[in-house]
């Protein structure tokens, strides 16, 4: 198995551990926003997911800086946020859990930023999608 393959089924672990039963679903994010990836993000909120966004030269040969994202899901009702758990409290949870935290076989995870991905006119589906992206050394794969 990849070190990319073992880093996300670490995070999702690391990702269940710290949510516990708040999370309906934790998996894997196809990496593109067509009309499958969104049908499958908001299918079963809350939830979070995972996906390797990529990665550039480390600064050692054998090491490369991987980009990680985690997207979490969350109800709204009529355009408010529901507290039972709240897309707010997700987020904050999982970035004091990821932030600083080592995933094997990478490396820390280091928090980049926090952004919400949803416009006015996709909140009429009921959820609140924020991404959480994330930046890794990562050993290259070594068979």
């Amino acid at each position: 198995m990849s070190n990319i393959a073992k880093t996300s089924e670490a995070l999702q672990a690391r990702i269940r551990e710290l949510c516990g039963d708040q999370l309906r679903e934790v998996g894997t994010h196809p990496g593109h926003w067509d009309d499958s990836a969104v049908r499958h993000i908001v299918r079963n909120p809350p939830a979070a997911y995972v996906v390797w966004l990529g990665h550039v030269p480390g600064e050692h040969p054998h090491v490369v800086q991987a980009r990680w994202a985690v997207y979490v899901v969350a109800n709204v009702l009529d355009g408010q946020r529901q507290n039972d758990p709240g897309i707010y409290q997700l987020v904050e949870k999982l970035s004091a859990g990821l932030h600083r935290c080592r995933i094997a076989p990478s490396g820390t995870f280091e928090l980049l930023s926090v952004q919400n991905l949803w416009s006015d006119t996709q909140s009429g589906m009921g959820v609140a999608v924020y991404g959480m992206y994330f930046k890794a050394p990562q050993p290259s794969y070594n068979g």
